[in-house]
């Protein structure tokens, strides 16, 4: 790290548009997200020119530490012509950085550009200390649910910190425990799904906007069909099988060996009754929306898990606490973990979100 060289970058939607169009070699520094990434922040509903999207401080072509701002507007004041307000999606730093005043720099510079109209969606534990020290009030408290379909390889490796030479024995484990649940849970699914039918779709039409709409009301922040649209985008995401070549540095990536998106209607007789979205990279999914009526929840919860499975999901995080619970309760899993969850917002916003309800699929940009 130069200190001579140190520079703080803005990063609006103006400035990102003109980096992609530059030629490579005239890029003084690296983006903190992938170029499929930033393309699709590019196509954001309600983004303005001058909306910053990062904030970066950056040393000799190094990223030393960097705030990735996506903005919203609440539902209390209808999209595209309220409070327009900025979900801080990552906040990081370099090693190099940690023990500097760098990273809170980055992030002071982040609120001022926003006007504090800031909010952090389950920020990590170990920045609990620094908010308590902000301007920042909770605004939510919730249970993420890890649900684990069966053994998952990687957990394992990461808690036993196995070596190289166990990987095939794990995965093993992992397929096989995932096959003796699924004979278990066979007979459940088949009686729940045999009158139901899905439709995928990459993009929401009219019809399944009608049936989604009512179930996202009360949300935190405003939705439209467009807005959910780009949401579930799957242009954002980009499989790259074969690794060669040059690694792309990103610390926020939209490509993987094995990553997309998921998403799809659940019908009875014609009728929709449920929408399900989830993201996958390897064998781990992030839910994005799951909405249905109590009463046929169990059943859309039986269509994520085959679709899940037949994925080779090991294991799904969510947020969604009635999905958690149905979903536990007419299937058997390998293990169920909980872990509160904090969101906070600036106190310069919270008479604003009051009246709202922080959902699954608010700030939801991963």
């Amino acid at each position: 790290m130069d200190k001579n060289d140190l520079q703080v970058v803005l990063l609006t939607k103006r400035e990102l548009r003109e980096y992609l169009q530059s030629p490579k070699q005239q890029r003084k520094y690296p983006l903190p997200f992938s170029q499929n990434k930033s393309q699709w922040l590019l196509s954001k509903p309600g983004l303005d020119e001058n909306d910053p999207l990062a904030v970066m401080a950056v040393s000799g072509g190094e990223l030393l530490s960097f705030a990735h701002l996506v903005p919203d507007f609440l539902s209390s004041s209808g999209q595209g012509s309220g409070t327009k307000i900025f979900w801080i999606v990552q906040w990081w730093a370099a090693p190099s950085a940690k023990s500097t005043v760098i990273s809170t720099y980055v992030f002071s510079e982040a609120l001022r550009l926003s006007n504090n109209r800031v909010l952090t969606k389950a920020y990590e534990e170990n920045a609990d200390t620094f908010y308590k020290k902000q301007p920042f009030s909770v605004i939510a408290s919730m249970d993420r649910h890890t649900i684990f379909l069966g053994l998952a390889k990687d957990m394992v490796n990461q808690k036993l910190r196995l070596p190289n030479w166990s990987s095939p024995i794990t995965r093993l484990m992992e397929s096989i425990s995932m096959k003796c649940y699924n004979i278990i849970n066979s007979s459940r699914v088949n009686k729940l799904t045999k009158d139901l039918d899905l439709r995928y779709m990459n993009q929401l039409d009219g019809e399944a906007w009608d049936f989604i709409e009512p179930y996202l009301q009360n949300d935190l922040a405003a939705k439209d069909l467009d807005q959910v649209n780009w949401q579930l985008d799957p242009n954002q995401y980009v499989s790259k099988p074969w690794k060669h070549g040059k690694t792309d540095g990103s610390k926020i990536r939209g490509f993987a060996e094995r990553i997309g998106i998921v998403s799809f209607l659940v019908y009875r007789n014609e009728k929709a009754i449920g929408f399900v979205s989830f993201h996958y990279i390897h064998s781990t999914a992030y839910m994005k929306y799951c909405v249905a009526n109590n009463a046929d929840m169990a059943g859309v919860c039986a269509c994520l898990y085959k679709n899940l499975y037949e994925l080779n999901i090991s294991y799904i995080f969510t947020d969604n606490q009635t999905l958690a619970e149905h979903f536990t309760k007419t299937l058997s899993v390998f293990y169920q973990y909980r872990q509160t969850k904090k969101s906070m917002a600036h106190n310069t916003l919270h008479k604003e979100l009051q009246v709202s309800h922080l959902a699954e699929q608010d700030g939801h940009f991963i």
